[in-house]
């Protein structure tokens, strides 16, 4: 009979024991679901192999996967349409997410002139600003370019009607910032020819004497832009590079920058006259 009782209460510990195992098992998934629930996810799209730079992308190359809204880096590619048939600027590894600045509509090639779209034309720019000249930009980036030209005041003779410029030696500067081409794509980036030679056209700094650069930055522009930048730099312009965040397309508009707006801006006192 005791045998009996002993039994009986050791099968009834069993089942209590694992009717709490149980238990605990369905709080801690329903605890893990609550987890997952309450981080609000995206879908992106990452590489299902390692794809070479340089290369097409194609379907099979990318997978779509859910991740943290707030961890999703910019520029991530939200569709595989947007980069299938496009080209790998870089080495893109499995498992990686896709990143816009990473893909370009163009193949790099040996040849620049098989990177150059359609309607569209490469032009070298100098690398003397330091965006460029440190190697933090790179092809398939887009840039704003700044131009900081000198503008000549024009004197009005008004008792002959017609417009003088100021005397030759007086050395008058107005210079004049402002943000002129915008979302300008890099084609490539890295050493430039030393000489042109005589009556060919040069990757020169501009307003320079000198007819050497030791790199050049080549981007794609249109026929009508090329022509503003060879203004730019055959007149003396100082030219700078600003670099957009990948997927930036967005245009701006901006107020040119003299003296006279840096002291309204920011209080500037002008000095006296020397005694």
């Amino acid at each position: 009979m005791r045998k009996r009782a002993a039994t009986i209460i050791m099968m009834v510990g069993i089942a209590l024991a694992l009717a709490a195992g149980l238990g605990v098992f369905a709080m801690a998934r329903q605890a893990k679901a609550d987890r997952t629930a309450q981080v609000p996810q995206v879908l992106v799209v990452m590489a299902s192999r390692d794809i070479p730079d340089g290369s097409a992308v194609t379907a099979d190359g990318l997978t779509m996967q859910a991740f943290p809204t707030d961890f999703v880096p910019h520029g991530a590619i939200a569709s595989p349409d947007d980069a299938i048939g496009k080209f790998t600027t870089t080495q893109i590894t499995k498992g990686q997410i896709v990143l816009s600045n990473q893909l370009s509509e163009t193949l790099r090639a040996g040849n620049l002139s098989l990177s150059v779209p359609a309607g569209m034309e490469a032009v070298a720019l100098p690398m003397t600003d330091l965006m460029s000249s440190n190697g933090a930009i790179k092809a398939g980036d887009h840039v704003d370019i700044l131009l900081t030209i000198d503008l000549v005041e024009i004197k009005l003779d008004t008792a002959e009607g017609a417009a003088t410029p100021p005397d030759a030696g007086a050395n008058v500067k107005n210079p004049v910032t402002q943000t002129t081409l915008q979302n300008v794509e890099v084609l490539a980036v890295g050493e430039a020819a030393s000489d042109s030679g005589d009556g060919g056209s040069s990757a020169t700094t501009a307003g320079s004497t000198n007819n050497a650069a030791k790199g050049a930055v080549i981007v794609s522009v249109n026929p009508q832009d090329a022509l503003v930048l060879k203004y730019a730099k055959d007149s003396g312009g100082v030219v700078d590079l600003a670099l957009r965040a990948p997927g930036d397309t967005q245009p701006v508009t901006t107020d040119p920058v003299t003296i006279d707006r840096l002291f309204g801006r920011f209080n500037f006192q002008r000095p006296g006259p020397l005694p």
